[in-house]
């Protein structure tokens, strides 16, 4: 194994995240908590993608890091690993350059994988019209639980104030369902939208991964303005 990033904790849903990059530049990838998809995720890291990466890892060598003090938990911790370091730290504390480094290639590497889908769901939103979709992506089928399942909104303002909140109307099936790639449900949202707004809609699920574990996973799709 050439590197493997890991992000966990947090608030419900707990981040469960883990990004695994072989020598070979195979890349596997686990999303939890995530924009628009979330599932398993695989690519091959181009040749000067592979190159950069071993760069970053040998520069950070034997390092070490003392984690610091957590904050008020529940709190995330992330990780990196190679064959000469295994380090632990907090997302916001500050890193040695060469780990700093190697951490963000990691992510940037992440944002790679996660456009070639293995087994997921994604979930997407046309605001104007009121749309909103589910669907499952990748190449094998994947496995929800949607006894607990729920999707939910929030609509903000130019001034990033909060306008309203709620439900959608999504006939989502119930208890655990296997949808090949391409299955799709829809809903209607209903608001007064405007593209100087924000809209973040949340799906929250059981999926199961390629590890055989069953996680809670949130899906978040956002329409507007966005953050300043």
């Amino acid at each position: 194994m050439l590197a493997t990033y890991r992000r966990s904790g947090g608030h419900p849903p707990r981040s469960d995240e883990m990004l695994e990059v072989e020598d070979s530049g195979e890349a596997f990838l686990r999303r939890v908590v995530a924009l628009n998809r979330a599932g398993s995720f695989a690519s091959e890291l181009s040749d000067v993608e592979l190159e950069a990466l071993r760069k970053a890892v040998k520069a950070v060598g034997n390092s070490t890091v003392t984690i610091d003090a957590p904050g008020r938990p529940p709190y995330e911790i992330e990780e990196l690993s190679s064959d000469a370091a295994s380090l632990k730290f907090h997302p916001a504390q500050k890193l040695p350059k060469a780990v700093r480094t190697l951490r963000d290639q990691m992510l940037e590497v992440a944002e790679g994988v996660i456009e070639h889908p293995i087994a997921g769901m994604e979930l997407s939103v046309a605001a104007e019209s009121g749309t909103v979709s589910v669907q499952a992506i990748g190449s094998e089928a994947v496995e929800a639980n949607w006894d607990s399942a729920a999707v939910t909104f929030d609509l903000f303002g130019k001034d990033e104030a909060l306008l309203t909140s709620g439900t959608v109307a999504l006939e989502t099936p119930s208890g655990i369902e296997v949808h090949a790639p391409g299955w799709r449900c829809l809903g209607k949202l209903v608001i007064d939208f405007h593209p100087d707004q924000t809209l973040q809609v949340r799906l929250r699920l059981g999926l199961k991964y390629a590890d055989g574990a069953w996680r809670q996973a949130e899906i978040t799709a956002v329409e507007g303005k966005g953050w300043s």
